[in-house]
């Protein structure tokens, strides 16, 4: 009997210590697909920067690597904070080094991320 009782107030601590640190917990994630279709030189590619960590913060060498599939289809998934609001932008890049080649013109793109996902984003680069 008492040994129900140690395994009782056990559960019982866990369930509190969840209760109490769940507000400390990372925040969720949200699956976040960017695709942009564009056909580009040899050696050269694309990555989505943006004012986020996993969008490497504004730094291109940091940023998230596309990936080609074909000759222009380009894709890259990251992990954005749920219910967030995230700035980004696609830069072209030469592949190896990642030295930027252009940004995309025109003011930073924002994305609302949802309180769930996946999601799809499509990115134009004209």
């Amino acid at each position: 009997m008492a040994a129900g009782k140690t395994l009782y107030a056990v559960r019982l601590l866990i369930l509190l210590a969840l209760l109490v640190t769940a507000p400390f917990r990372k925040a969720d994630a949200v699956n976040v697909t960017f695709q942009l279709e564009k056909l580009v030189d040899f050696g050269q590619g694309f990555v989505i920067a943006g004012n986020v960590a996993p969008l490497g913060n504004w730094d291109p060498a940091q940023a998230a690597f596309m990936t080609v599939t074909g000759d222009r289809d380009w894709s890259v998934t990251v992990d954005l904070v749920a219910a967030s609001t995230v700035e980004y932008k696609p830069v072209k890049i030469v592949y190896d080094t990642r030295q930027v080649l252009e940004w995309l013109p025109g003011n930073n793109l924002v994305l609302n991320v949802p309180s769930k996902g996946p999601i799809y984003v499509f990115v134009n680069f004209p």
